[in-house]
């Protein structure tokens, strides 16, 4: 810490990143001279620091030999990581003083269990920021609402609004796993499609679910020949780009569907029958769907979790051909009351039974 030319000091003493593309000429922002403490010079860097309750405890960096190594992107993955690093280790502390002391093991047990609900509630906290706010998706889609339901305190489900070429993008995605695992696999998942859009300029929605599945297999690094690829986790989700002035939508979806009701009439533009991968290596064009909207048209995206929630007198599923005759039914009611309407049938049918997965459903008004 007496090295003030350190990164990893500077750091830690301003509690802030750092991100180099390229350190010769940019170290000068955090250090008057570049010392390597061993081996050749890398080229790109970040910093991150690492907390527990009591500050900075640590930091997590990336480096590359290469110049411009890093993105946006990149910073966003490392934030994430040194977030549950540093729950880890607070976690892993905690362990340690467990075994100390056996008598104490009731009290520290519950102390321990107060801990990781803590680092639970605060990856609810990141989560919750990687949603669209009420007020941006009011701008690009005045009628909307959300039915959000996790099943339990964060979710492996997420929707997703951006704008790009005076077109509006709202997504549906519902991801591997529940919990802790599938809201790390919806952060990958939100930073991917922000730069299919908004780097690569992509307004394919078939081509954008294209973009997302080669950017999964970059971030878990599947290798098709790889001996032992055990890389499963992937996402479903349907993703629609309104052109509002063409009054058209595209819609393309993997194992989602849109549901568009019109007049009382649903319509359905079926998503292919095959997830989002990183393991898929087999070459799949997703299909791109187009169409024309009317004034008054309500669209519907939706996961699975409505539709395969248990409950009603005989503990069945609630099944799409009721979650279908529900949309229309509620697509009848103003629509500023149909999220109520959503979660109250929820709630009702699913009665005293657990939430089997996590649920959300999308609701826009053209």
């Amino acid at each position: 810490m007496e090295d003030k030319d350190n990164y990893s000091v500077w750091c830690v003493e301003n509690d802030k990143e750092i991100f180099l593309n390229d350190n010769v000429n940019e170290y000068s922002k955090y250090v008057s001279e570049i010392k390597v403490p061993l081996g050749a010079m890398p080229n790109s860097l970040i910093f991150y620091p690492l907390h527990d309750d009591e500050g900075v405890v640590g930091v997590l960096t990336v480096q590359s030999f290469k110049i411009g190594a890093y993105t946006p992107y990149h910073l966003a993955l490392v934030k994430t990581l040194a977030s549950y690093t540093s729950a880890a280790i607070s976690n892993a502390n905690l362990y340690d003083t467990l075994e100390q002391k056996v008598e104490e093991r009731t009290t520290e047990l519950a102390q321990k269990n107060k801990d990781i609900m803590a680092s639970i509630n605060y990856a609810k906290r990141i989560q919750r920021g990687i949603l669209p706010s009420e007020s941006f998706m009011s701008q690009l889609l005045p009628n909307n609402f959300v039915f959000y339901k996790p099943r339990d305190i964060v979710s492996g489900d997420f929707y997703w609004v951006e704008r790009s070429a005076g077109k509006v993008f709202f997504a549906v995605v519902d991801c591997t796993g529940h919990g802790v695992p599938g809201a790390l696999m919806s952060i990958i998942g939100k930073n991917i499609l922000d730069q299919a859009v908004n780097e690569k300029g992509l307004t394919d929605p078939s081509m954008i679910l294209a973009f997302l599945r080669a950017g999964l297999r970059f971030a878990f690094g599947a290798d098709e020949e790889a001996e032992n690829n055990d890389v499963e986790d992937g996402m479903d989700l349907g993703i629609c780009v309104y052109d509002n002035e063409n009054q058209l939508i595209e819609f393309a979806g993997a194992n989602i569907n849109l549901h568009v009701v019109r007049a009382g009439e649903l319509i359905t533009l079926k998503g292919d029958k095959s997830g989002v991968s990183a393991s898929d290596f087999t070459i799949k064009h997703f299909t791109c769907h187009e169409h024309i909207t009317e004034e008054n048209d309500v669209v519907y995206l939706s996961s699975d979790g409505y539709p395969d929630q248990f409950g009603g007198e005989r503990r069945k599923k609630y099944s799409q051909r009721r979650f279908q005759e529900l949309l229309v039914k509620v697509s009848e009611a103003p629509f500023e009351q149909q999220h109520e309407l959503l979660k109250n049938e929820f709630n009702e049918w699913k009665g005293e039974i657990n939430q089997l997965d996590d649920v959300c459903v999308m609701g826009v008004k053209l």
